[in-house]
């Protein structure tokens, strides 16, 4: 009996998108996001992140910085894991001076993470951003647009 309800239990949460292995280090998530190969630790780092960076932007800008992260990790000039390119030196300022751990997480911030996920990339492809009241852009840097008071770029092909 104790094995039925056990199995019908595991049955019923992989139906609702959920799944558990004793070596599953993946994020325990609902089905509505697509499989990924972040930790459960790499999503909260992202989540707390995006919550820091972006906290006075859109669900769009949310959603472009979540993108330049996972956009890193998919280019060979940076490191290949959420959290070496996260803390990374002189990289984020929310990482810098310590607001990432300090800001309370929020939903929107958790919504536009699942949303750069499951690909949407409204930076179209970047992998740097900056605010250009707070930064000036480096040669190395080729622009790609504009969203919310960040400037997202690409590393220039021209250096």
């Amino acid at each position: 009996m104790v094995k039925l309800f056990i199995a019908l239990l595991a049955g019923t949460l992989i139906l609702l998108g959920f799944s558990y292995s004793q070596n599953d280090k993946k994020e325990h998530i609902p089905s509505q996001i697509k499989p990924s190969l972040l930790s459960s630790q790499e999503v909260y780092l992202l989540e707390s992140l995006v919550n820091a960076e972006g906290k006075s932007e859109p669900h769009i800008g949310k959603v472009a910085i979540a993108a330049v992260v996972l956009n890193r990790l998919k280019n060979n000039n940076f490191p290949k894991s959420v959290e070496a390119i996260i803390f990374q030196p002189g990289q984020f300022l929310s990482v810098n001076n310590g607001e990432i751990w300090s800001i309370q997480s929020e939903d929107s911030a958790r919504k536009a993470v699942i949303d750069a996920i499951n690909g949407h990339d409204p930076t179209e492809g970047s992998v740097y951003y900056y605010n250009p009241e707070v930064f000036t852009m480096p040669s190395t840097y080729s622009p790609v647009k504009q969203i919310g008071k960040y400037i997202f770029c690409k590393l220039s092909t021209n250096n």
